[in-house]
């Protein structure tokens, strides 16, 4: 039995064969063969997922000591696949690989050093990215980049976090190319260059990245580095906001409101786009959904609806909604001082965002 064959299967995604091939040496395939297995079932690789099966051959796997296998199992027990969610058992067998040196359990063990809160630790994190790094994980170095820049279980070093920027960012991680991209741009750790600040975060928008999706629409909106084209500009950000990006779910709600980037001015897509990002935190949105419901636009009036969402943006530190909010209040009250003037300018308040 060659173990190489069936990684060979493997890796051409022809699963179903390597599924048959494994299965027919259930007593030589060893370790390495069984974590395969476990992949297939869990995932559901070319058969019907089963994630108790996949979650059997890789405990024994982790069992025999093999530590892919253990980190599988640990995010098997993290996220719940196949077996009761256990953050105990799952850090347990994370940390069982990444003593073994295995870069992916160091790199996620370390997140969960920095992401749960009774875990905490940031010299932790910060030994276990950086053995990760070492190994030339790029998730691990862009992480090790980001304490740098912090000072997280280190010494702040902005020279430091762009030098591991960079590593990841040439590995083709989208996350570091948009780290990077905003230290070329800014000249922050690094010389500025304008050229590489474009390219670098160019090339985290084609791989899907939102935030460089959104800063991409940014540049063509206002002509940064690159010829002003609000069609170009448009479809980066509808790319972002069609993931979920709140900045950029509200430039799309923008552009249909102003009929901008080749989209017809649709006042009821706009007001269903500021939903979005309202429901996602973004106070500009939730300012501008408060006057879309004070004036009818793509919505029925709702007086109480826009105090709400300008209360909303207020408490966000939104100081347009603030007095959005006092205006209408005064107006409901029937206070007409200065009324027509103050409505006037405050209709041309609203228009201070993103300003073409």
């Amino acid at each position: 039995m060659d173990i190489q064959k069936g990684k060979e299967l493997f890796e051409a995604k022809q699963y179903k064969e390597c599924l048959a091939y494994f299965l027919d040496y259930p007593k030589e395939i060893g370790p390495e063969g069984y974590c395969y297995l476990g992949r297939i079932y869990r995932d559901g690789l070319g058969i019907e997922a089963d994630e108790k099966k996949g979650l059997e051959y890789f405990q024994q796997a982790a069992n025999l000591g093999y530590a892919p296998a253990q980190y599988q199992l640990g995010g098997s027990f993290l996220n719940g696949w196949g077996v009761e969610k256990n953050i105990s058992e799952g850090v347990k067998w994370l940390r069982s690989a990444a003593e073994q040196g295995y870069a992916p359990a160091q790199l996620n063990l370390g997140c969960l050093y920095m992401d749960e809160e009774e875990r905490y630790n940031e010299k932790e994190a910060f030994d276990l990215f950086s053995k990760a790094s070492e190994q030339g994980l790029a998730g691990a170095q862009r992480h090790l980049g980001w304490m740098y820049e912090q000072g997280l279980g280190t010494k702040k070093n902005i020279h430091k976090a762009v030098e591991y920027y960079q590593k990841a960012a040439e590995q083709g991680d989208a996350i570091a190319m948009f780290y990077l991209s905003e230290k070329y741009e800014t000249g922050e750790g690094i010389s500025r260059n304008d050229s590489l600040a474009l390219q670098w975060c160019e090339s985290a928008a084609r791989q899907g990245y939102a935030p460089a999706q959104n800063s991409m629409g940014m540049r063509y909106a206002f002509a940064n580095g690159v010829e002003q084209n609000d069609e170009k500009a448009f479809q980066y950000f509808l790319q972002a906001a069609e993931q979920g990006w709140a900045p950029s779910e509200y430039n799309v709600g923008l552009f249909y409101s102003r009929g901008r980037g080749g989209c017809t001015q649709d006042e009821k897509k706009a007001f269903r786009w500021y939903q979005l990002a309202a429901e996602h935190g973004h106070s500009n949105a939730q300012c501008n959904l408060g006057w879309a419901y004070e004036n009818g636009l793509g919505c029925e009036v709702d007086y109480q609806q826009a105090l709400h969402y300008y209360e909303m943006a207020a408490a966000n530190g939104d100081e347009l909604a603030r007095n959005n909010k006092e205006l209408l209040e005064a107006r409901l009250r029937g206070s007409n001082i200065f009324w027509t003037k103050i409505w006037i300018q405050t209709k041309n308040w609203i228009r201070r965002y993103l300003p073409f």
